[in-house]
């Protein structure tokens, strides 16, 4: 591994102060778990081998495990998700996880067919406050 970034820590809503210093003082909102890691592997074949840990589970989480792309077009799903094989969600409460969707959609209690089904969870967020916008890609 060449390098590690965090990203999308969910810093506390009250804090005034930019998100860099309010994560390095420690005023993180613990109640809200989604946060995002870039990792930068020495050699391609090393991402490539990392790929199989998509939907493994870690700290109680699924975790998603994807090829980093270029810039986006600027549309929700321009990174890697396959249209044809994707569904929108909609109306979900703004506290909504990544977690509550994998649960709902692979328990197989929905539809039996569906149990495993799962290979990635999107629940946008707003980029300042990592709060949900209410809608998802599944």
């Amino acid at each position: 591994v060449d390098s590690v970034r965090l990203r999308s820590i969910p810093v506390k809503l009250d804090v005034a102060m930019p998100r860099r210093a309010a994560v390095l003082t420690g005023k993180v909102d613990t109640s809200r778990a989604t946060a995002h890691a870039y990792i930068v592997f020495s050699t391609p074949e090393e991402a490539k081998a990392a790929l199989v840990q998509n939907m493994q589970v870690l700290g109680g989480l699924h975790m998603r495990v994807d090829s980093a792309t270029g810039p986006s077009s600027g549309t929700a799903s321009a990174g890697s998700y396959n249209k044809s094989r994707s569904i929108f969600i909609g109306n979900l409460h703004f506290a909504a996880q990544d977690e509550d969707l994998v649960r709902l959609f692979s328990d197989g209690a929905l539809d039996p067919q569906l149990q495993d089904a799962v290979t990635a969870v999107r629940v946008v967020r707003d980029s300042k406050t990592n709060i949900g916008k209410g809608i998802a890609f599944v």
